[in-house]
Protein backbone atom coordinates (compact mmCIF):
# COMPACT_ATOMS: atom_id res chain seq x y z
CA UNK A 1 0.00 0.00 0.00
CA UNK A 2 1.37 3.21 -1.26
CA UNK A 3 2.09 6.03 1.99
CA UNK A 4 1.60 9.37 1.66
CA UNK A 5 4.30 11.62 3.45
CA UNK A 6 5.33 15.45 2.70
CA UNK A 7 8.95 16.04 2.26
CA UNK A 8 11.35 18.86 3.48
CA UNK A 9 10.11 20.85 0.04
CA UNK A 10 6.51 20.73 2.20
CA UNK A 11 5.83 18.46 -1.30
CA UNK A 12 3.68 15.71 -0.84
CA UNK A 13 5.33 12.05 -1.65
CA UNK A 14 2.72 9.26 -2.60
CA UNK A 15 5.57 6.55 -2.94
CA UNK A 16 4.44 4.08 -5.33
CA UNK A 17 2.16 6.16 -7.82
CA UNK A 18 1.65 2.51 -9.61
CA UNK A 19 -0.30 1.61 -7.07
CA UNK A 20 -2.59 4.61 -6.72
CA UNK A 21 -6.47 3.48 -7.85
CA UNK A 22 -7.92 4.68 -10.57
CA UNK A 23 -10.71 6.71 -9.03
CA UNK A 24 -13.77 7.56 -11.92
CA UNK A 25 -17.27 9.04 -11.79
CA UNK A 26 -20.25 7.33 -11.95
CA UNK A 27 -21.09 8.99 -15.42
CA UNK A 28 -17.34 8.29 -16.51
CA UNK A 29 -17.43 4.63 -15.43
CA UNK A 30 -21.18 4.20 -17.15
CA UNK A 31 -19.30 5.16 -20.40
CA UNK A 32 -15.81 3.15 -20.03
CA UNK A 33 -18.13 -0.04 -19.46
CA UNK A 34 -21.11 0.55 -21.02
CA UNK A 35 -23.51 0.48 -18.64
CA UNK A 36 -26.38 3.02 -17.76
CA UNK A 37 -25.61 5.77 -14.65
CA UNK A 38 -28.85 4.39 -13.83
CA UNK A 39 -27.64 0.96 -13.31
CA UNK A 40 -24.21 2.06 -11.80
CA UNK A 41 -26.22 4.74 -9.07
CA UNK A 42 -28.37 1.45 -8.08
CA UNK A 43 -25.41 -0.54 -6.93
CA UNK A 44 -24.10 2.21 -5.61
CA UNK A 45 -27.70 2.93 -3.15
CA UNK A 46 -27.65 -0.53 -2.88
CA UNK A 47 -24.06 -0.82 -1.64
CA UNK A 48 -23.20 -3.67 -3.94
CA UNK A 49 -20.00 -2.19 -5.14
CA UNK A 50 -17.15 -0.12 -3.32
CA UNK A 51 -17.57 3.67 -3.73
CA UNK A 52 -16.36 6.56 -2.26
CA UNK A 53 -18.14 10.20 -1.48
CA UNK A 54 -16.90 13.39 -1.69
CA UNK A 55 -19.91 15.91 -1.31
CA UNK A 56 -21.96 15.17 -3.66
CA UNK A 57 -19.85 13.39 -6.03
CA UNK A 58 -19.55 9.26 -6.04
CA UNK A 59 -16.27 8.42 -6.83
CA UNK A 60 -15.78 4.02 -7.96
CA UNK A 61 -12.63 2.14 -7.96
CA UNK A 62 -11.98 0.89 -11.62
CA UNK A 63 -9.92 -1.81 -11.22
CA UNK A 64 -13.18 -2.86 -8.29
CA UNK A 65 -15.54 -2.45 -10.25
CA UNK A 66 -14.19 -4.49 -13.07
CA UNK A 67 -13.61 -7.23 -10.48
CA UNK A 68 -16.86 -6.98 -9.51
CA UNK A 69 -18.47 -7.43 -12.90
CA UNK A 70 -15.84 -10.56 -12.98
CA UNK A 71 -17.51 -11.96 -9.56
CA UNK A 72 -14.63 -11.62 -7.81
CA UNK A 73 -16.10 -9.40 -5.07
Amino acid sequence: MAQLTVNGTGQTDIGHPETVPKMVTVNELAKLVNVSSYAIRKLVKANKITYFKSGSKVLINFDRFIDFLNGEQ
